[in-house]
């Protein structure tokens, strides 16, 4: 019985182990061409990766994009960060499902486009009225 509940022990803390070690060695650059696909249907925007891509799973599943820039195709504005964070419901994940419960942008900076008759271009608006994102400023004046 004793040996039985430590082999038990030993196999939960290879696993816990494994996710918080594990996603380190993992490239996750492989993967852009995935990212930048997914998010694009997502958003309905072409959304693209520059620079690395970190994953953790432990203490809570953390995807960061570093690098991005969001367009609308045919359209001047767009959006580039320094990173794109999402953290996932650790539940919900585990279900199959991808709920995010918090995302942050890094150093967002926003380009709006002027047109012929001086009406400024903000694709943004849509997006956040489609998805309900809400927006908060961490910037102390």
């Amino acid at each position: 019985m004793q040996t039985t509940l430590l082999g038990f022990a030993i196999a939960i803390i290879l696993a816990l182990t494994t996710a918080l070690v594990g996603p380190l060695f993992v490239d996750w650059s492989r993967y852009r061409g995935e990212f930048e696909t997914r998010a694009s249907q997502l958003t309905g925007l072409d959304f693209h990766i520059t620079g690395d891509i970190d994953a953790r799973l432990l203490p809570t599943p953390t995807l960061v994009l570093h690098g991005i820039e969001v367009v609308r195709p045919a359209e001047l504005g767009n959006l580039r960060a320094r990173a794109l964070r999402v953290e996932f419901a650790l539940g919900a994940l585990v279900r199959g499902d991808w709920r995010i419960t918090d995302a942050s942008l890094e150093g967002p900076q926003l380009a709006v486009g002027i047109d012929a008759a001086l009406r400024g271009e903000y694709f943004l608006s849509e997006l956040v009225k489609k998805h309900q994102i809400k927006i908060k400023s961490d910037q102390s004046e």
